[in-house]
């Protein structure tokens, strides 16, 4: 937030005992198991990188609440249901927009929280016919989840994908771009929005301050 961002992401994993915590990744560095094979009392106390710890999702949206949307990325379905009764608790629905590579856990957003903006993430690497066809054209899966809002990893993104979905009323954000170069191409493809790891400095490239 202090960077300029516009909006903030996070990702979200179920642990065995239903605490919703934020990682990237499935499993912690040094933790055997996976994050979402583990109860919360095993993974509160481990040291993270540069003196951190895991953070439980509700805390992250308290401290944002009123100041910032934030983009929840599910990273497996069975945090969905948790997840939609937090943002509810917290009267958060309309700061969220909820994503994941996981459509099926979409598609069962559309139907348990409509009210919930929904984002379709796209950009795995992988060489089957299905997913290359899917992520080339990416419409039948986004009004599947009635999505407003494609997140695509940069090399699906080109001017006529992203004036095709926004005449179907769908916004595309891209990841992960951290160079201005590819950023400021992007930008001239009409693309809306812009996921960095380096917020101030893609501001300031951009000449976005």
């Amino acid at each position: 937030m202090d960077a300029g961002a516009d909006m903030v992401e996070l990702d979200v994993w179920r642990t065995t005992d239903g605490a919703l915590v934020i990682y990237h990744d499935d499993r912690l560095p040094g933790h055997d198991l996976p994050v979402a094979k583990s109860a919360w009392s095993s993974l509160r106390h481990v040291a993270l990188p540069f003196g951190a710890r895991l953070p439980q999702l509700a805390d992250a949206l308290s401290l944002m609440r009123g100041h910032i949307p934030v983009n929840v990325e599910i990273k497996h379905g069975a945090a969905l249901p948790d997840t939609l009764r937090l943002i509810r608790d917290l009267g958060m629905k309309d700061d969220i927009i909820l994503s994941s590579f996981d459509l099926p856990a979409m598609y069962a957003a559309a139907e348990l929280a409509p009210e919930i903006r929904r984002a379709l993430i796209m950009g795995t690497e992988s060489l089957a016919p299905c997913v290359r066809f899917r992520e080339a054209f990416p419409f039948w899966a986004l009004h599947q989840a009635r999505a407003g809002y494609w997140h695509a990893g940069a090399p699906l993104v080109g001017p006529n994908l992203v004036s095709a979905l926004h005449d179907q009323g769908v916004k595309v954000n891209v990841w992960t771009v951290n160079e201005p170069a590819l950023g400021a191409r992007l930008l001239g493809y009409g693309v809306d929005g812009l996921f960095t790891d380096q917020p101030g400095p893609m501001r300031r490239s951009l000449g976005l301050d």
